[in-house]
């Protein structure tokens, strides 16, 4: 569905997917709209007829998408535990990353602003920061107290992309009763911050303005950090 912001109200539906839709993303000029699905399968939408333009199989269900920043790559998170990485233009799979497998992988983003860089997260908890250049692994962070099992709780490069933030869908053995955020360096990979707000697992986490953090909680429990 796709909403005007201002009037609040219902422009269009893209009808087409079988199961799921577990990821959206826009194109760079906002012509055309990616969705990603557990029916296995990547669609290219036209922002206005709602028309889908083309239809690609993922191999595998599709949990999380996004867009390069220079609109060359689409990468996709996946049940398998496969990240895929498939050209824009002549809609093929360019390569993949088998680090996560068997883990399904549930978060996937590109560095801000270039993307030279991509952050991949499995349902494990282990998140790795890649070079895409070469392909290769530059971190990883497997912390004890941070797993986050949800779509929506994908962990989340910060707007000059420095940092890292997750927050977690377990209780810390720590801090009794708390779901810690935690913010990793993203050059290190260390733990700089960890934030204690929550009393229930962390749905999702977002960065707004140029470092604050909004979180909220199966309880309903948004929390804003400065």
């Amino acid at each position: 569905h796709l909403w005007n912001v201002k009037t609040q109200r219902q422009i269009r539906v893209y009808n087409g997917h079988s199961n799921k839709i577990t990821s959206i993303a826009f194109s760079g000029d906002s012509r055309i709209i990616y969705s990603g699905s557990h029916d296995r399968t990547l669609k290219f939408w036209d922002l206005e007829t709602a028309a889908c333009r083309h239809t690609m199989s993922a191999h595998s269900s599709v949990n999380d998408l996004c867009i390069s920043p220079d609109d060359y790559y689409i990468a996709t998170a996946h049940l398998d535990g496969c990240i895929r990485f498939w050209g824009k233009r002549d809609r093929k799979e360019l390569f993949k990353l088998s680090e996560h497998q068997p883990i399904q992988t549930i978060g996937i983003e590109f560095s801000p602003p270039d993307g030279i860089q991509i952050l991949t997260a499995s349902k494990n908890g282990k998140i790795c920061i890649w070079d895409l250049r070469k392909q290769e692994k530059l971190h990883e962070i497997f912390d004890k107290q941070y797993k986050n099992t949800n779509l929506s709780g994908k962990p989340r490069y910060s707007p000059d992309g420095q940092y890292i933030l997750g927050g977690s869908s377990v209780e810390s053995n720590t801090l009794d009763g708390k779901y810690p955020l935690f913010i990793w360096t993203t050059k290190t990979a260390k733990l700089e911050y960890t934030l204690t707000e929550h009393s229930a697992e962390i749905s999702r986490v977002v960065w707004h303005g140029r470092g604050g953090v909004v979180s909220s909680d199966r309880n309903g429990m948004i929390a804003t950090w400065c």
